[in-house]
């Protein structure tokens, strides 16, 4: 889904990661009803929500916005330069 480590922590930001976690197994939710939720400013849940909707990490749809999987695994390599 991302092309590097720097790529995915520039979308996926403490405050998205929060975001998803008010998502999940919720439903489909309104953008305000997801503001309400995290107890933040809709214009700023906006801006977080559409980052999230660009990279595939939640859909629209008719009934709202939607995290639509079960987890979200998270895993990279690290390797030192050859010598």
């Amino acid at each position: 889904m991302f092309e590097s480590v720097e790529a995915m922590w520039s979308v996926l930001t403490p405050n998205r990661w929060a975001l998803i976690r008010a998502m999940a197994s919720k439903g489909p939710m309104s953008l305000r009803a997801v503001a309400r939720l995290l107890g933040r400013d809709v214009k700023a849940v906006h801006a977080d929500m559409h980052a999230l909707l660009v990279n595939g990490v939640i859909d629209r749809t008719a009934a709202g916005f939607e995290f639509p999987y079960d987890r979200i695994h998270v895993e990279f390599d690290v390797q030192g330069k050859a010598a």
